[in-house]
């Protein structure tokens, strides 16, 4: 259990890094909306994208940072994290979704989106469009595959 500790610990440090950087480019962002009379509407649109962005998904690492946080100062729940992270079924099931690399995958195409936006508009709207197109096909077969996960264990509960 220490190495899965030590494991959340690095997990938390990363996140801290993470949300510091997003922080920075948040604040450069603020200045730039500051010189916007210059800017057009498109560029408008993909600055907005960009700090709604970084401030969602700020907040969504400041609370998996405290949950993480709780986690580790209680072994009852640093234990149900551990069997929730390791159990078989579930990892098959997110294997036959692709969903660990596609989700990042998207992310970074987002990512490059909004850093491309300070160059091309296009390049913003095509790889926006691009992630969100990737991640509803994903979420589809996710769904797909859940439902068939459940189908067959009713069928084994029902052989019981």
């Amino acid at each position: 259990m220490e190495g899965f500790k030590k494991e959340i610990r690095k997990r938390m440090h990363c996140l801290q890094g993470f949300i510091a950087a997003a922080a920075l480019i948040g604040a450069y962002d603020y200045f730039m909306i500051r010189n916007m009379v210059q800017k057009s509407i498109s560029q408008k649109v993909a600055i907005g994208f960009q700090i709604v962005i970084l401030v969602g998904v700020g907040i969504l690492a400041c609370i998996y940072l405290i949950k993480l946080g709780n986690t580790i100062c209680n072994e009852e729940k640093l234990a149900l994290l551990y069997a929730r992270e390791n159990e078989e079924h579930i990892e098959k099931f997110l294997k036959k979704s692709g969903m660990p690399m596609i989700l990042i995958t998207s992310m970074c195409m987002v990512l490059a989106g909004a850093v491309a936006a300070y160059f091309s508009i296009l390049m913003f709207y095509t790889l926006v469009a691009a992630a969100a197109l990737q991640m509803a096909a994903v979420a589809g077969v996710y769904f797909s595959v859940k439902r068939k996960q459940a189908k067959e264990n009713k069928k084994e509960n029902t052989k019981k």
